[in-house]
């Protein structure tokens, strides 16, 4: 019987889950990260909308795990 992992290979670079203190300094962690709608909103709402107001503000993100924050954050 074949097994389903001779099936598949998987880029040892999407074997783990990002970690912001582990992976803040390593060169290429953010090699491959895909933009998606939501994080282009995200990164409009940060880089943009927060800087051009001249109130204070404080930005969360919040979602479940795995769903890419840190690895936006990395980006």
């Amino acid at each position: 019987m074949i097994k389903l992992s001779e099936y598949f290979r998987l880029n040892r670079r999407y074997a783990r889950s990002i970690n912001l203190e582990r992976d803040l300094d390593v060169s290429n962690s953010e090699v491959g990260y895909i933009l998606t709608d939501r994080s282009l909103y995200a990164l409009k709402q940060i880089l943009v909308d927060v800087h051009e107001s001249e109130q204070t503000h404080a930005v969360t993100l919040t979602g479940v795990y795995g769903t890419g924050k840190s690895a936006l954050l990395i980006f």
